[in-house]
């Protein structure tokens, strides 16, 4: 993805999105940067713009606008109608206790709309959790699939939950998609919420306001750490633990900092931007062929199809 362009002049900040942008971890890197150039006191106006003919997917259209709708509570912040005209006739808001049961896998493959949910706090998110969950288990090769569903429904949940627990906030964003990239399909799920950091939260409960963002992320992360009463601390643990067993993608931003891993490679770092909230996403391979997911006696793991 090529950089966005900012030029500002007299407190006004224009913003010129890259003609092409994938939702991936540099397009979501450089919208954390986008969002803390754009919240700079000094700057007053921000107006963002893109070409005519840019090509977006509905998850990277979908992120866009829910950013510019919390830059707008912000300051003032208009978009170019050539960016209107591509994202508002494909992207839809719509309240948490709207969403839908997923019924037919491939209408939501070919739907060029894509809805976002918003949640808040009388929300029922059970239902997308249980929807997520038997997309992950039901369109896989798995064993023992009560007890498995059983631990992605506990281990989405608590992401939903931190959401609203963890940020202080009344609602948080959620949305999904079916992507088909090289023959192969993948469900990509993000959780976003605009409140208080993983950061802000971790410092608080070590009272240690100097603990930098990578290092609250690790703490975060690991099994049985936790800063609310009442949880287990093991969401985004046990969501690490299946996303490398199947090969998956998951991204963490939050404040100053960003957990990675790839689908290889594992990361805990600084990030170039900030994000005034928590932005959890994770894509899985659907119809994965090449090895079967197991869960008995409280272990999660798996098995290679060729080896059997």
């Amino acid at each position: 993805m090529k950089d966005i362009r900012y030029i500002l002049t007299s407190g006004r900040l224009l913003v010129e999105l890259p003609s092409k942008m994938k939702f991936d971890f540099e397009f979501l890197h450089a919208m954390n940067e986008f969002l803390e150039i754009a919240s700079v006191r000094s700057i007053k106006r921000v107006c963002v713009t893109c070409d005519a003919d840019a090509e977006y997917d509905n998850m990277t259209k979908a992120y866009t606008y829910i950013a510019l709708k919390y830059l707008l509570h912000i300051k003032e912040t208009l978009w170019h109608k050539k960016l209107a005209s591509i994202i508002l006739p494909s992207i839809h808001a719509m309240h948490g206790n709207q969403f839908a049961a997923v019924t037919d896998l491939s209408e939501i493959i070919q739907n060029p709309n894509l809805n976002y949910y918003m949640f808040t706090r009388d929300s029922e998110v059970s239902k997308p959790v249980e929807e997520m969950t038997n997309l992950l288990v039901e369109k896989n090769i798995t064993i023992n699939q009560k007890e498995l569903k059983e631990f992605l429904s506990t281990t989405i949940g608590e992401i939903f939950s931190n959401s609203i627990n963890h940020s202080n906030q009344e609602a948080f964003f959620f949305m999904y998609d079916i992507m088909y990239e090289n023959e192969d399909f993948y469900l990509c799920i993000n959780i976003i919420d605009y409140g208080k950091t993983i950061i802000d939260n971790v410092q608080a409960f070590h009272q240690n306001p100097q603990m930098s963002g990578s290092q609250c992320i690790e703490w975060a992360i690991q099994s049985g750490n936790t800063t609310r009463k009442g949880s287990g601390g093991y969401g985004l643990p046990t969501l690490i633990h299946y996303i490398k067993e199947v090969d998956g993608e998951l991204y963490i931003f939050s404040g100053d900092a960003f957990y990675c891993f790839d689908g290889q490679k594992e990361k805990i770092t600084d990030a170039r931007g900030y994000l005034s909230g928590t932005s959890v996403t994770f894509r899985v391979k659907l119809f994965n062929t090449e090895k079967a997911i197991t869960y008995s006696g409280d272990r999660l793991g798996s098995i290679r199809l060729d080896n059997i």
